[in-house]
This record gives structure tokens, C-alpha cells and sequence, in this order.
């Protein structure tokens, strides 16, 4: 069975689940919603709030999911059913893995989109300035949800109980994602938002992968 099969009945299943729909409509909502409670801020751009929520809520909701749905399949032995047929354990992970982030990810286009048709509404079309944050934001953004949903993985593998893994998620993604939406902050100027957010990525998402396969590899199911 491919890893593109897998990633299909992963889909299928979250969509199933209603947890496609609860991303995809509740993020734009939470998106709404801070806009609606911020405080004026006169020629600053809304979609720098919306990076901070994708940051935070992005990164949490991926790590906890994933690391919670793998935590429950491992204790319901849902992967011993996959014993007797040819499927490689680093196809089922990275099925689960991707299948997540690409739910994540929609809901990140979906809250931008949502940022920017409010932005126009309340500032007009957002200058070159604005729209380079914007970008460099939500290359942050995507970043800080890769790297916290390649450690739900890792979580998921190694707590065997629902519950710490829940919490552990929750503590790790949360963290995780304010940390890196507050690195440009510590940057000097020189230094480019988007390079820091491809050295995360290049180098943070395949060493936790590869570690989460390593373990799930040396499981007994």
C-alpha cells in the first residue's frame, strides 16, 4: 500500500470526523473574531495579528492533534491490523503527518484570506511593505506548524497514554509556536525572517521525522 493511498484514507478519514470542518471554518472564525476585539491601531496592518494567531493556534491544534490521534491508535492497536499487509511503518506516520499538515494548511490560506479581505476593507489594498510582513509572517507561520506537527508525531510515538500526551501536546506545540512567531524580534536587522524560517524547516522537521520513524520502526505491535 503507497504512502499516497494512506494519505488519501487519512484525509478521508478527518474528513469523516469533521475535523477538516472544524479547522477550516474555525480558524478564519477565531480570525473574525480578533479583529473584531483588537484595539485601533491606525496604518498597522491586520494580518500581522492574523501571523501571531497562526503561530499559536496553527502550531497547537497540528502537534495535538496528530500526537493524540497516534497515541489512541497505538493503544487501540489500530496498527496491528496493518501486520499482515505490505505497508511500511514510515508510510503510515508520514501519511498521518502530512495528512494533518495539509489540513493545517488550508485553514492557514483560508485565515490569511480572511485577514487580507479585512485589511482591504478597513485600510485599503495593504502597500508593498505591508504585504512583504505579510509574507515573511506566513512563512513563520508555516514553519512554526511543520516543526510542531513533526513533534505531535515524535509525542504521539513515545506517551503511551492519551491524556499526557494531550497535555505534553498541548505545553510543546504552544510553546513551540510563540518561540518561533517571537524570533524576528531577537534578530538583528541584517538577517531575513523567511531564511530563518527555511533553516527551521530544513533542518528541525527531518531530524524529529526521522526520529519518530526510528521509534516507530523499533515498536512491537
Amino acid at each position: 500500500m503507497s504512502l499516497g493511498l494512506l494519505f488519501v484514507d487519512e484525509i478521508k478519514g478527518f474528513y469523516k470526523s469533521r475535523v477538516m470542518a472544524v479547522l477550516w471554518i474555525g480558524l478564519p472564525f477565531i480570525t473574525v473574531v480578533l479583529y473584531a476585539v483588537q484595539p485601533e491601531a491606525e496604518g498597522l496592518s491586520f494580518l500581522f495579528f492574523v501571523g501571531l494567531l497562526i503561530s499559536s493556534f496553527g502550531g497547537l491544534i497540528g502537534c495535538v492533534t496528530i500526537a493524540t490521534t497516534i497515541t489512541t491508535e497505538l493503544s487501540h492497536h489500530v496498527y496491528d491490523l496493518f501486520l499482515i499487509r505490505p505497508v511500511k511503518r514510515s508510510s503510515l506516520l508520514l501519511a498521518k503527518f502530512f495528512a494533518v499538515l495539509t489540513c493545517i494548511l488550508v485553514a492557514i490560506g483560508l485565515a490569511f484570506m480572511t485577514g487580507l479581505i479585512l485589511d482591504i476593507v478597513t485600510i485599503g489594498t495593504p502597500n508593498e511593505a505591508m504585504l512583504r510582513g505579510t509574507l515573511e509572517s506566513l512563512s513563520l507561520s508555516i514553519a512554526a506548524v511543520v516543526i510542531a506537527c513533526s513533534l505531535g508525531t515524535l509525542i504521539g510515538i513515545t506517551i503511551s497514554s492519551i491524556a499526557v500526551s494531550t497535555i505534553i501536546a498541548i505545553y510543546a506545540g504552544g510553546q513551540f509556536s510563540a518561540i518561533v512567531a517571537l524570533i524576528p524580534a531577537f534578530l538583528p536587522d541584517q538577517v531575513h525572517p523567511v531564511t530563518i524560517a527555511l533553516v527551521l524547516l530544513i533542518t528541525a522537521t527531518p531530524i524529529i521525522l526521522g526520529a519518530s520513524v526510528v521509534l516507530f520502526n523499533r515498536r512491537q505491535f
